[in-house]
């Protein structure tokens, strides 16, 4: 636990981290899936229960107003057989005057009897009453007291009815006389008729408490029950309330639910009223397990989440921690990781650019150095170029008074090559000037040559002005002069083409020398398409000057350090017919940017 804890601490303390992000990814996805998810689910099932709740409460309510209907209907079939019963009582309150005081004994002792057993027909019945307008009164059962019953309201009520049965409660004091502590009693009473005239009431006495235990024996306990009769009184309420309010059949009311249910046989109306919220207790249990629930699955989640985004992001900081040790400078700290994953594939990648970074700065170095030996070797032999000029034209003018014309145009070649080499240091010259020079070279190696040379120049216009490393072509024409022809004893032949199309410029030197063999050939090739490597001889170290025969090999090395693979160069030989040098470089204006 401490370990998580210490977890959670270091990953929200760097918040920027991808592993922070991925766990409040997940935990916000998580939050609002599960909170969206258990919400839609939980009005769901929450409005699904009240509703069943409600129709159950209401069936309840309907049921117990139907238990009491039943109950007031065994009532009233007790008083409904008392009233039209003839022999044990319509003949006796009915009979005539005169009858034999033995006769009339034995009469009202049936119909006494006839009471008493109604009293003991159902243990509910608490009395019963039969009052003749006669002014005879039968009773059993408690209370048996003798009132002015005619003088009473809802006496009179009874006999208003006309033999249709009526409920009643009836106080203590409208039953017994005053001062006693009996409680209220439900009253069923009907009037007894003759041929349509009414000759007595009976009243049926039965414990108030009955109605609450009809309505105490439901399963809604926390059900209020309020019941009125047809005028609007109040006959039972289970508990004490404020008056329900007006409505029909079913209203829910300031988180009350009231039923209403009215009953045709006894003109008596049930009301329930009931706490929405006791109803949906099961509701509010089942969401706090929910949330519960959703703590628990949030738990879980961070625990995952931390779990899947250490496993995801461990390899990014081990890539990570390796790019700080190349930013510190130790760039052999290029090991790839050994994953076959995204990150697998990006360190492989990271690791062969860091290769490559490493070559081209040992390439760099390397170019570096050997740029430093070139300016030393150029130092070491550097001759003052005025006493270099005097000693040549003090050579012409002895050559002109010993009229020896040949030394003269010797002489004064090399000093315009020398002039020209000398007075511009830069790297690139144009190519009309590069064309001047080999002219130049031309006309102090044919004294040189036994054979006579022939040298054709075919440059077309656009290319007269762009630009080329100095002493570039020289080379080649000299490997063609002294390599090619002059072995051959024979008169020589060298074209030299240079071509500018497509932002590249094409150089071609073709001699009809010796030629090169095969082998040779391959071998030369294989050269030229090597890549430039600190381990190559350079061109200074294979020469003293500027004129002791590079070769192409030089050349390409030369052309490579300033182009870099921006340019090609071919051979094409046959022995003892030609050979062909085909160099292509990017064209470069005057102002030494490439065009393209």
């Amino acid at each position: 636990m401490k370990t998580i804890m210490n977890n959670l601490l270091l990953l929200f303390s760097v918040r920027r981290t991808i592993q922070a992000q991925i766990f409040v990814s997940f935990l916000v996805l998580s939050m609002l899936t599960l909170s969206g998810v258990t919400w839609i689910w939980y009005a769901s099932t929450a409005e699904t229960i009240k509703r069943n709740a409600i129709q159950d409460a209401r069936s309840n309510i309907v049921q117990s107003h139907n238990n009491l209907e039943i109950v007031l209907k065994d009532f009233v079939s007790i008083i409904t057989l008392v009233s039209i019963d003839r022999t044990n009582v319509v003949e006796v309150l009915n009979r005539k005057k005169g009858l034999t005081p033995y006769i009339d004994f034995l009469l009202q002792k049936k119909l006494e009897d006839f009471v008493g057993s109604l009293y003991s027909y159902k243990p509910y019945i608490s009395a019963v009453t039969i009052i003749g307008f006669n002014g005879e009164q039968y009773n059993s059962g408690s209370p048996y007291r003798f009132i002015s019953y005619q003088e009473k309201p809802w006496f009179r009520e009874i006999v208003k009815a006309s033999g249709k049965p009526v409920f009643l409660r009836i106080d203590r004091d409208d039953y017994t006389q005053s001062g006693t502590t009996l409680k209220p009693m439900l009253v069923i009473g009907r009037a007894i008729k003759s041929n349509d005239k009414t000759i007595g009431v009976v009243l049926l006495y039965a414990p108030y408490d009955i109605i609450r235990k009809v309505y105490d024996n439901g399963p809604l306990s926390t059900t209020r029950f309020i019941v009125m009769d047809n005028h609007n009184q109040t006959m039972f309420e289970s508990r004490a309330g404020d008056k329900p309010p007006d409505f029909q059949d079913v209203l829910e009311k300031d988180g009350q639910l009231y039923v209403k249910q009215k009953s045709a046989f006894s003109g008596w109306t049930t009301i329930g009223a009931v706490s929405v919220d006791s109803l949906i207790h099961d509701t509010v249990t089942l969401r706090n397990r929910m949330f519960g629930v959703i703590g628990l699955t949030l738990v879980a989640v961070l625990l995952v989440s931390i779990v899947i985004s250490r496993r995801i992001t461990n390899n990014l900081r081990r890539l990570r921690d390796r790019m700080f040790k190349i930013d510190e400078g130790n760039l052999n700290y290029v090991t790839p990781l050994q994953s076959k994953d995204e990150v697998g594939h990006l360190s492989q990648a990271f690791s062969k650019q860091m290769g490559q970074i490493h070559s081209l700065l040992e390439e760099v170095k390397w170019r570096e150095q050997q740029k430093r030996k070139a300016e030393i070797k150029a130092l070491q032999a550097q001759i003052d170029p005025h006493f270099l000029y005097n000693t040549l034209n003090t050579i012409q003018f002895l050559a002109q008074l010993q009229q020896v014309p040949n030394i003269k145009e010797v002489t004064t070649s090399l000093i315009e090559l020398l002039r020209d080499i000398t007075k511009n240091d830069g790297e690139y010259t144009t190519l009309q000037n590069e064309i001047t020079n080999l002219q130049r070279y031309v006309n102090i190696q044919s004294y040189r040559l036994v054979q006579p040379v022939s040298v054709h120049y075919e440059i077309e216009d656009e290319a007269q002005h762009c630009l080329i490393p100095r002493m570039l072509i020289q080379p080649l024409l000299e490997n063609a002069l002294i390599h090619g022809i002059e072995p051959t004893k024979r008169k020589g032949i060298v074209s030299i083409k240079v071509q500018a199309a497509e932002n590249r410029l094409t150089i071609v030197v073709t001699d009809n020398g010796a030629g090169i063999p095969e082998d040779k050939l391959a071998r030369l090739d294989h050269l030229l398409q090597e890549p430039l490597h600190p381990s190559h001889q350079s061109a200074s170290d294979a020469s003293k000057n500027r004129f002791s025969g590079l070769g192409v090999i030089n050349v390409a090395q030369r052309v490579r350090l300033l182009f870099g693979n921006d340019f090609s160069l071919r051979l094409y030989s046959q022995q003892g017919l030609f050979t062909t040098v085909e160099m292509t470089l990017p064209i470069l204006l005057n102002n030494r940017e490439d065009v393209s």
